[in-house]
């Protein structure tokens, strides 16, 4: 039976649980015969027993393992020895005996065709002169397998942290897994990684240094209201105040500490000589009159002997105090007395009819 191409391996993907698995290529010893199973990226050899197929290993066979299996990979290979087994004699040639040496040259060739299939192989378009030696023990001991500028074989030198083959510095940013794989470090606090960029993250009052933005820096274009104010305009000169106009934004020059004082100074000479603010409406006889500090006069007269007075408008606090004076003649005296006072009125005795003034202040 002649070999086709490429028939000394077949691989099986194994789901659900399972042991048997048919080689369907020819070998002729079951020392021959390789079971790899490969789980999670480990591999093994498991036990396993052969039943050639029709009883005739021409026709390839069943491979059973002593235990199920599943959620692997099973691949069955047939790994003919380099050697040769025939000793032709003169006259003792024989078809059958030709056919199987011719086979397992085959089986071999295919056999190494399958390795060189796994192997890293230059193309034919590369220059000639190129070295693909991967040099001596100790040149290549502890590097690893790469290329220089012009695609020659080179040993690279591999960085760890705190390994052998060199040192990594973690104070300057950098990291280093011990395959020798360099990395940037973040601590997610201020800095962390975004699709594979060091960025910084948004930063806090608290992790601002104190004094550490100036006004200069701040774009008041940026912000608005009472938050604008305190950014638009530039400097004054020293000693110079930040003041605001009729619109709550900073001026554009600081106003002098002098000339302040100065027109403060004016501003109160104007507000004293203008009555300092007190500016009651004219007297059209009315009864009462609200002093700046909240006080309320009330005043009035009366020529009855005993009289009852009950203010236009009450007291909304207190009546604090009452005052009332008599127009007497030289001739004539009375006596005067207050008394129930409260914030509505007050009454009085008077024993005579004469005129009698009064005045009451509360608030």
């Amino acid at each position: 039976m002649a070999l086709g191409e490429n028939q000394n391996k077949i691989q099986y993907t194994v789901t659900t649980s399972d042991d048997s698995f048919d080689f369907p290529y020819k070998y002729w010893a079951s020392s021959e015969m390789v079971v790899t199973k490969l789980a999670s990226g480990v591999e093994t050899s498991p036990s396993f027993t052969l039943a050639p197929t029709n009883g005739d290993t021409k026709n390839g066979c069943t491979v059973t393992l002593d235990s199920a299996v599943e959620s692997c990979t099973i691949t069955i290979e047939r790994i003919v020895a380099f050697e040769s087994e025939a000793n032709y004699q003169r006259g003792a040639l024989s078809q059958t005996g030709l056919t199987e040496q011719f086979d397992k040259g085959v089986a071999l060739s295919q056999q190494l065709n399958e390795k060189f299939g796994r192997v890293s192989v230059a193309p034919a378009t590369d220059p000639s002169g190129l070295n693909y030696a991967v040099g001596t023990v100790s040149e290549r001991a502890g590097k690893a397998d790469g290329w220089d500028e012009n695609g020659n074989k080179v040993a690279l030198s591999i960085a760890t942290e705190g390994g052998a083959y060199g040192s990594v510095d973690t104070t300057k940013g950098l990291g280093a897994t011990s395959g020798g794989t360099l990395f940037a470090k973040v601590d997610d606090v201020t800095t962390e990684f975004d699709a594979g960029n060091i960025v910084v993250k948004a930063v806090d009052t608290a992790q601002l240094v104190d004094e550490g933005v100036t006004l200069a820096k701040v774009d008041g274009s940026a912000l608005s209201g009472s938050d604008a104010t305190l950014v638009t305009g530039t400097a004054g000169d020293a000693d110079d105040l930040l003041i605001w106009d009729a619109n709550g934004d900073a001026v554009s020059a600081g106003e002098s500490v002098v000339d302040i004082l100065a027109d403060a100074a004016t501003a109160s000479e104007a507000y004293v000589d203008g009555g300092g603010g007190f500016t009651p409406v004219a007297y059209t006889g009315g009864e009462s009159v609200t002093l700046p500090n909240g006080l309320v006069m009330k005043f009035g007269n009366t020529t009855d002997a005993n009289a009852v007075i009950v203010f236009d408008d009450a007291f909304e606090t207190a009546l604090l105090s009452v005052t009332v004076t008599e127009n007497q003649n030289a001739d004539r005296n009375a006596n005067v007395n207050v008394h129930t006072v409260s914030k509505s009125g007050f009454t009085m005795y008077v024993t005579l009819t004469n005129t009698k003034y009064w005045m009451a202040i509360g608030y």
